[in-house]
């Protein structure tokens, strides 16, 4: 659980980097 959370949290925060 916690491990997708984080990896959600990742991917956020890429996406907020490239946009």
């Amino acid at each position: 659980m916690a491990s997708t959370i984080f990896r959600f949290n990742v991917l956020k925060f890429l996406y907020l980097a490239v946009s």
